[in-house]
């Protein structure tokens, strides 16, 4: 998946968040971006399809002739997306 900082508008997939031990529940995960390091204005989910960087409006099962274009069977999709593969 793909996120926006709030912040910074930087593009951050799951793998290049940084992350770290909560210093107030050391069960939870903090995860911050990578280019201006805040945590706190949190990120917004992109759309999944390649080159979007709408909003994530909805998820949900991709029928199935689409299914090898997307290269998935699940969609976070903005709105746009969500009519195109038929949410």
């Amino acid at each position: 998946m793909k996120y926006e900082c709030k912040l910074c508008a930087l593009t951050i997939l799951d793998s290049e968040f940084l992350s770290a031990p909560s210093p107030f529940d050391p069960e939870d995960i903090l995860h911050a971006c990578p280019q201006c390091k805040q945590v706190s204005d949190g990120f917004e989910h992109l759309c999944d399809i390649e080159g979007c960087r709408g909003y994530v409006s909805c998820g949900f099962p991709v029928p199935q002739e689409f299914q090898k274009q997307l290269k998935t069977k699940y969609l976070h999709a903005c709105i746009k997306h969500a009519k195109q593969y038929g949410f």
